[in-house]
């Protein structure tokens, strides 16, 4: 059966060792939808500029914007905070208010999360070949219509 939905509570655990956050934990979506991929690229681009004498049109990025909305997309759970909020869900403010060198290896975590599912996704629509055939040379001779080689 394909999945063909993201599920916002179907999350994978990636833990961190070394850095900063050393020791702690992640809890993030395992997909987002279609949908979210491109209300993060809405927040990505800040405008697109028309160069008057090139005839060429010129893209505004804002990383920051862009990078505080993949954080609340993509976290679902972390081990940050005070004993009683470990586990838990982040707040907006959490995630809004997070120190750039935490920020930094959980957005790093992320995009190596993204990374992987596009690589996922180039095998599982890269050819492969029909049941019965194989690339490698076969080792049995043919034989003619007499049962000969």
């Amino acid at each position: 059966m394909n999945d063909y939905f993201a599920k916002p509570d179907d999350t994978v655990r990636l833990p961190f060792s070394g850095g900063p956050l050393d020791g702690e934990w992640i809890q993030i979506r395992r997909r987002i939808s279609h949908l979210e991929e491109q209300e993060l690229l809405r927040h990505l681009v800040s405008g697109i500029r028309q160069d008057d004498d090139a005839g060429t049109r010129t893209m505004e990025l804002n990383g920051a914007d862009y990078d505080a909305y993949r954080l609340r997309f993509w976290v679902k759970r972390w081990s940050l905070g005070t004993a009683d909020e470990r586990g838990m869900k982040p707040t907006r403010e959490q995630l809004d208010t997070l120190l750039p060198e935490f920020a930094a290896p959980i957005l790093k975590a992320i995009a190596d999360h993204e990374e992987a599912l596009k690589a996922e996704a180039e095998v599982a629509s890269s050819p492969l070949p029909e049941s019965g055939t194989t690339t490698e040379p076969s080792l049995t001779p043919e034989l003619d219509s007499s049962g000969t080689p």
